[in-house]
């Protein structure tokens, strides 16, 4: 099982990479003007964002690059999409909770596929259109992707019984996920039936929660890949996003 580890850590990575340049791109649709500091901060999924959520899309940390942030502390100020503008625009030096909920982002993000679409048209050279602005994230999709489909074909069974549990895991309540999430943090993992989950409780359990942030992930693709010739790009995670894994 050496190998297919190595794989998951692959995915959680690609996952990981996939939230940032999204997030990036979902920034620079949200503020105005645009600042050159939206770089200076890492956007990092939590998993405050797993459950059965109604508006939410997911939560994440925006930590500074460079230097010590100010007031670190377990219980950052939280703030919304909105206003981001301020912070960025003064490089405050300190971490954020940042709340993305449907209704603020996914005309953006609709916005993002089209500019995907029209960066990647035939007469585009390969040389121009990775200076474009969606470059990195079609990179990372393209990485996402491969990782995906890798686990698919050398080990089927593992890649759905992941999907699984990403399903099983999104399907809890938001009310009782904090529980759940303290009960594997503490060693008292709860009983999911799922060969994967209990394979990784014993091997890796904080490898459970990162892995399952490719269902905020898909929440946010979703609004991203409106046109069929996403499926093409990228087949596994469009029809993914599409057809949506189950999650009430």
């Amino acid at each position: 099982m050496g190998k297919v580890y190595h794989i998951l850590k692959e995915i959680s990575r690609e996952i990981d990479k996939t939230f940032e340049e999204l997030i990036e791109l979902l920034v620079r649709k949200s503020i105005s003007p645009i600042s050159k500091n939206i770089r200076a901060y890492t956007y990092i999924p939590l998993s405050l964002s797993l459950g059965r959520h109604v508006t939410l899309l997911v939560v994440l940390r925006m930590v500074p690059k460079m230097g010590r942030p100010l007031l670190w502390s377990d219980n950052p100020p939280a703030i919304v999409l909105e206003d981001l503008s301020w912070a960025i625009a003064q490089r405050i030096p300190r971490t954020f909770l940042v709340e993305i909920h449907q209704d603020q982002a996914h005309e953006k993000l609709a916005i993002i596929g089209e500019e995907i679409l029209e960066q990647t048209e035939p007469g585009i050279s390969e040389k121009e259109s990775a200076r474009m602005s969606t470059a990195n994230l079609r990179l990372a999709l393209f990485r996402l992707e491969n990782t995906l489909k890798k686990l698919y074909l050398k080990y089927p069974e593992i890649y759905h019984d992941y999907l699984s549990m990403v399903s099983m895991i999104n399907s809890i309540e938001v009310e009782k996920m904090s529980h759940f999430l303290e009960m594997i943090a503490t060693g008292s993992p709860p009983v999911l039936e799922n060969p994967l989950y209990q394979w990784l409780i014993s091997r890796d359990p904080s490898m459970i929660t990162r892995l399952a942030l490719l269902h905020p992930l898909l929440r946010m693709l979703v609004y991203v890949f409106k046109e069929p010739t996403f499926g093409k790009m990228y087949p596994n995670i469009y029809h993914l996003s599409t057809n949506k894994i189950p999650s009430g």
